[in-house]
C-alpha cells in the first residue's frame, strides 16, 4: 500500500475532524484488544491524561480533561493520568525533568495495574503529539 507508513499494512482513514479521527482511532485500539484478549469491550478503556482535548464526542471526552466538557456531556469512567511538566529549555533541567517523567510514568503503570484488579483493562493510552494546553496551569489555553 504506498500510503502506509513504512513496515504496516493498513492505513485507516477518518472523514471529518480531529475528533472523529481520534474516536477512530480508539475505537480500532479497542477493537484490537479485545480481540487478541478475549475481552468484552464492556471491560476496558481508555487512559487519558490531565490538561488533554481529544475532541467533543463522548468517547474522546472520556479521555480528556473534565474541564474541556463544557456541555457536561455524560462521559465513560476512564482514568488520567498526570501529564509530565517538563521544564525549558531542556537540557539545563535534564535532571528535574527525567524525575517528573518518571513520576507520570509511575502513575500511568498504577493506574494500568488498579484497573486491571478491577478487570477494566485499559486498550489503549492516548496521547496527542501537539498539545493544546498552557504548561504553567492546568488550564487549556483555549479557554483563558
Amino acid at each position: 500500500m504506498p500510503v502506509a507508513p513504512q513496515g504496516l499494512s493498513q492505513v485507516h482513514f477518518a472523514d471529518g475532524s480531529s475528533t472523529t479521527a481520534n474516536e477512530t482511532a480508539i475505537s480500532q485500539a479497542i477493537m484490537t484488544y479485545a480481540m487478541n484478549h478475549k475481552r468484552p469491550y464492556q471491560n476496558l478503556c481508555v487512559l487519558g491524561f490531565d490538561n488533554a482535548a481529544h475532541g467533543q464526542s463522548v468517547v474522546t471526552l472520556s479521555a480528556s480533561s473534565p474541564d474541556v466538557n463544557c456541555e457536561n456531556m455524560p462521559t465513560y469512567d476512564w482514568p488520567r493520568a498526570a501529564f509530565p511538566h517538563v521544564k525549558y529549555p531542556r537540557a539545563a533541567n535534564e535532571r528535574e525533568n527525567a524525575e517528573e517523567e518518571q513520576r507520570s510514568l509511575d502513575g500511568v503503570r498504577k493506574m494500568i495495574t488498579a484497573r486491571r484488579a478491577e478487570n477494566k483493562d485499559v486498550a489503549a493510552i492516548i496521547v496527542e503529539p501537539i498539545s493544546s494546553t498552557d504548561n504553567r496551569s492546568a488550564t487549556p489555553t483555549f479557554y483563558k
